[in-house]
Order: C-alpha cells, then sequence, then structure tokens
C-alpha cells in the first residue's frame, strides 16, 4: 500500500470547470447556498449563471460547506 499518496481537494467556489478538474484529478466538494429560506447545492442545483439573478432577488447568499 502506498501511503504517500497525495490528493487535491477544493470546494465549488474554486470557479474550476469540471473538465479540467477531471484530468488533473481534482475532487470538487460542493458547498451549500442559502437564498432567503431556499438552499441549494452548488454545481448539482445551482449553475454560477443563476447566482447573480438569486442574490439580486434575495439581496444576500450564504454559503456552507456540505457534509459529506
Amino acid at each position: 500500500m502506498n501511503h504517500n499518496r497525495v490528493r487535491i481537494v477544493t470546494d465549488s467556489s474554486c470557479d474550476l470547470p469540471q473538465h479540467v478538474a477531471d484530468d488533473l484529478g481534482i475532487e470538487i466538494v460542493p458547498l451549500s447556498i442559502r437564498f432567503g429560506d431556499r438552499e441549494y447545492v452548488d454545481r448539482a442545483e445551482l449553475i454560477s449563471a443563476n447566482h447573480a439573478a438569486a442574490v439580486a432577488a434575495t439581496g444576500v447568499a450564504h454559503l456552507a460547506t456540505v457534509n459529506a
């Protein structure tokens, strides 16, 4: 067993395109993003193009990591 293996993990706020992360073996952990009373999982239920519209509609966004 190789104990010297290193993995790179980042959260979805990195804005790294998924195909680049896949090519480089980088795991992206999604953030939970709350707009008002609604909560979404970044990159699964919410895409970057929709962030600005949701923030404009509610006036605020709250970020939190998703427990995996």
